[in-house]
């Protein structure tokens, strides 16, 4: 995914199978609750070392971290966001083409090469608007944000890790329908990621072998 140019992307209509915005009313924690979750984790870290001391950390079997191991955490949490928000541009398009990279191995071979392009003809003949998201733009390496235009509507999409579950990258989106937030949970695949479920609210949408067949059963929309 490029961050140094606008891109602009094709969607395809989303199946009824996986559609909890329009029914589903905003869940109104906010950016500023993840926001201040992040800076309580971080403040409270701070603590934690300051009063550390070298008998803790031996007893404990923990000590200073290297730089290079603070690299790498940064790489993987900057790697699994990016990969929240590739995922998230694709589906708040309704691209279903293009989320199969995204997904596990299993949900990715749940149907055919054949039956995979089916569904990208049938999102076609459905008609689709165009969207355009701007560049990520990091406040950190663990904050990403995302501005789209679709067929005349703006918004904003906003991406941190969740402070008390590693696998999950929450993204608050403040758009036409108001302030609507998900959790993303991913896992680790090689150096990569890949998507298992969205959760709005309380409800887990799995991005499965299941969800996958169901594609097949969608209709375009007259």
């Amino acid at each position: 995914m490029a961050a140094d140019e606008d891109r602009t992307d094709t969607p395809a209509p989303l199946t009824p199978s996986f559609a909890p915005e329009p029914t589903l009313p905003p869940k109104r924690t906010g950016l500023i609750v993840v926001v201040a979750a992040a800076l309580l984790l971080l403040v409270a870290a701070v603590a934690g070392a300051m009063v550390l001391t070298p008998l803790a950390r031996t007893l404990f079997g923990s000590g200073p971290r290297s730089a290079t191991q603070g690299s790498v955490e940064s790489a993987r949490t900057k790697a699994r966001i990016e990969t929240a928000v590739g995922l998230m541009e694709v589906l708040r398009i309704n691209d279903l083409a293009k989320v199969k990279p995204f997904l596990s191995d299993a949900a990715q071979e749940a149907i055919t090469a054949e039956q995979w392009s089916e569904v990208a003809s049938t999102a076609i003949a459905s008609g689709i608007p165009t969207a355009t998201y701007s560049p990520i733009k990091w406040a950190d390496s663990t904050t990403a944000t995302v501005d789209y235009e679709i067929d005349g509507t703006t918004g904003t999409m906003t991406f941190a890790p969740n402070p008390t579950r590693p696998t999950i990258v929450t993204m608050t989106e403040n758009g036409a329908d108001g302030l609507l937030v998900y959790d993303i949970e991913l896992a680790p695949v090689g150096s990569g990621w890949r998507v298992l479920a969205l959760t709005p609210m309380a409800e887990r949408y799995p991005l499965d072998e299941t969800f996958v067949k169901g594609l097949l059963d969608t209709t375009p929309t007259p």
